[in-house]
C-alpha cells in the first residue's frame, strides 16, 4: 500500500492489446526485443533526509518515461526505503541493482555504527551506485577504500576538503562510472539517470526520455508524445521517419494519403514505404493509425467528449472501425477506457 513517498515501485502492467484474430502480431510492437535484452533493472532509493524526497520521485518519474518509450511496463522497476534500517535489496540481482543515496546538498550524509552494516550490506549488493549531494561522504563512513573523483557541490568543498575526498573539479555536476558514479545535487543525478538509460537502451532511447519530460537540453527533441517517441526510438531517430511523423501529427482529425506524407518530405511514396519497412517492419499508414489511436485515448480520458465525436476528431470513418482498432492496440473498448478514467459509463 502507497504512503507517501515510501512505497514499493513496481510499475503496474497495462493490460496488453488483443490483435483481431485475422491480424498477425506486428514487429513494430516489440520495439524493446529490438535493443536490450528483456531483462529489467531494479532501483533502489535512500534519501538523507525528507526534504530529498521530491527529487527521488522525480527520477522515478524518469524511470517511468523509460519504460513507456522502450515499450515494457517492467523493465524498471524500483523501491523508496524508508531510512537506512529498512534497506533490503533483492538478493541475486547484483549486475541489474542500482542502489541510488540522494543527499542534501548543505551537510555530509553521517550514518551511526546500526545504520552503517545495513547500509555496507546493501552496498556490496549493488551492481552501480550512485551518490548526490552529501551522500559522496558514505563511502568514507562506510570505511570503505574508494579512490573514485567524486563531483562535490560548493557548499560541500570545505568538508570534502578537510575529508580529503578526491574531488572531480570544479564545474563537474557530475562524474559516472563504471559501479560508482556521484553528483553534485540531486537534481544532477537526473543527468546521471539518464546516463544509465543510455547505458541500458542505447543514447536515442535516453534522449527520447529526457524529451518526452521536457528536460531537454538543446540536444534532446522537445516533448513528444509517447507513441511517438516509441517510434522515433525503434527507427534510430532516422530523418525522414520522423518528418513524416511530424506531419501525420498535424493531420489528426483528416489524415492524409501517404503519397501527402511522402511528398512534403521529398520523396516518393515508395521510397517511404521501403524506409517503414526497414526500420519499423511497418507502414506508414499502420503507424499512422496507431498515432489516431492515442490521441483518441487522450481524449476518452481525459475530456468529456462523446465517443462518436472522439472517433471523428481521431480521423476515423465509421466508428465501428474506430472500435475494433481501438480495442486492438489497447486492449478494452473505448466505452471500457471512459469508465476506467472516470468511474462510468459515457452517455
Amino acid at each position: 500500500m502507497h504512503d507517501g513517498y515510501f512505497y514499493p515501485g513496481t510499475v503496474m502492467p497495462v493490460a496488453a492489446a488483443t490483435p483481431p484474430s485475422t491480424a498477425p502480431a506486428s514487429a513494430f510492437c516489440d520495439a524493446a526485443a529490438l535493443v536490450a535484452p528483456r531483462q529489467g533493472r531494479r532501483f533502489d532509493f535512500l534519501a538523507q533526509d525528507v526534504s530529498c524526497l521530491p527529487v527521488i520521485e522525480i527520477c522515478i518519474d524518469m524511470l517511468r518515461a523509460a519504460n513507456a518509450i522502450v515499450d515494457d511496463n517492467a523493465w524498471y522497476d524500483w523501491s523508496v526505503h524508508r531510512d537506512t534500517a529498512d534497506l533490503r535489496l533483492s538478493p541475486g540481482l547484483r549486475d541489474r541493482q542500482t542502489l541510488v543515496m540522494i543527499g542534501s546538498i548543505d551537510a555530509p550524509w553521517s550514518i551511526d555504527g546500526t545504520e552503517r552494516a545495513a547500509l555496507a550490506a546493501a552496498w556490496h549488493q549493488a551492481g552501480r551506485v550512485v551518490l548526490a549531494g552529501g551522500a559522496v561522504f558514505l563511502p568514507q563512513q562506510l570505511r570503505l577504500r574508494c579512490d573514485t573523483k567524486m563531483a562535490i557541490h560548493p557548499n560541500l568543498a570545505a568538508s570534502a576538503g578537510e575529508s580529503h575526498l578526491p574531488c572531480s573539479g570544479a564545474g563537474n555536476t557530475h562524474q559516472r562510472g563504471d559501479s560508482l558514479s556521484s553528483a553534485i545535487s540531486g537534481l544532477a543525478a537526473l543527468q546521471l539517470l539518464r546516463d544509465l538509460i543510455g547505458q541500458d537502451h542505447g543514447d536515442y532511447t535516453a534522449r527520447a526520455t529526457a524529451g518526452y519530460l521536457g528536460l531537454s537540453t538543446g540536444t534532446e527533441r522537445g516533448p513528444a508524445s509517447r507513441f511517438l517517441s516509441k517510434v522515433l526510438r525503434q527507427s534510430r531517430g532516422d530523418a525522414l521517419i520522423a518528418s513524416a511523423m511530424g506531419a501525420m501529427a498535424e493531420h489528426i482529425d483528416s489524415p492524409v494519403p501517404v503519397g501527402t506524407l511522402a511528398q512534403a518530405s521529398g520523396v516518393s511514396a515508395r521510397q517511404l514505404e521501403r524506409r517503414f519497412r526497414d526500420k519499423l517492419s511497418t507502414t506508414p499508414s499502420t503507424v499512422y493509425r496507431g498515432l489516431r489511436l492515442e490521441h483518441a485515448h487522450q481524449l476518452i480520458r481525459q475530456t468529456n467528449m462523446s465517443i462518436v465525436e472522439i472517433c471523428v476528431a481521431s480521423g476515423f470513418a465509421t466508428l465501428s472501425n474506430f472500435s475494433r482498432w481501438y480495442r486492438h492496440q489497447y486492449g478494452q473498448t473505448p466505452s471500457q477506457s471512459r469508465s476506467a478514467a472516470f468511474g462510468r459509463q459515457p452517455s
